[in-house]
């Protein structure tokens, strides 16, 4: 299980070389962390196949690009490489073949911007702008106590998710596959 938040993973789970770990993919961060603890095996699972083809794509890049490489594809997001990272991965004999055909069409979103594609993103975005959250928001509302911020949130966030079509979309059964 995952909380989706490393430190909070790694302050709960104790993995090591005996431990068996069953987890959702999610988008993959904590999954591909894990290896570095050298459980016994790992098993992956989503509804999501893009969750587990990311997963999968996190997981082993790291064994095929450089810190730099890898950097640009996960932490950038961005890279005009992006075909030649992803040739580099699918070569690997541990992935999955489901995974391989995922990836062996997909490679636009790395070239565009991996964190300005998808379903999620559009559907964060679309409620970022109705919760008029930005940047310049999350900064302020950041040097904020922990009571402040939730005031804050409550103040400026949850009366908007309120709205009759916002609070229909976002909780919408349907929505939940975005994530």
């Amino acid at each position: 299980i995952l909380f989706e938040d490393s430190d909070v993973d790694w302050r709960h789970f104790i993995l090591d070389p005996e431990s068996r770990v069953l987890t959702i993919a999610g988008a993959g961060c904590g999954v591909a962390a894990m290896p570095a603890s050298q459980p016994a095996s790992m098993d992956v699972v989503d509804s999501n196949l893009a969750h587990l083809s990311l997963s999968a794509l996190k997981t082993l890049g790291p064994r095929h690009l450089s810190y730099d490489d890898f950097h640009q594809l996960f932490g950038v997001g961005r890279t005009p490489r992006a075909e030649m990272f992803i040739a580099s991965v699918l070569r690997d004999p541990h992935l999955p073949e489901p995974i391989q055909k995922y990836w062996s069409g997909r490679r636009r979103p790395f070239g565009r911007g991996l964190y300005r594609s998808g379903l999620s993103n559009r559907m964060t975005q679309g409620l970022a702008s109705v919760c008029r959250i930005d940047a310049d928001w999350i900064c302020e509302v950041a040097e904020l106590s922990a009571d402040e911020r939730a005031a804050r949130v409550r103040h400026d966030v949850l009366k908007r998710l309120r709205l009759p079509g916002v609070r229909h979309v976002a909780s919408s059964p349907l929505q939940l596959l975005s994530l």
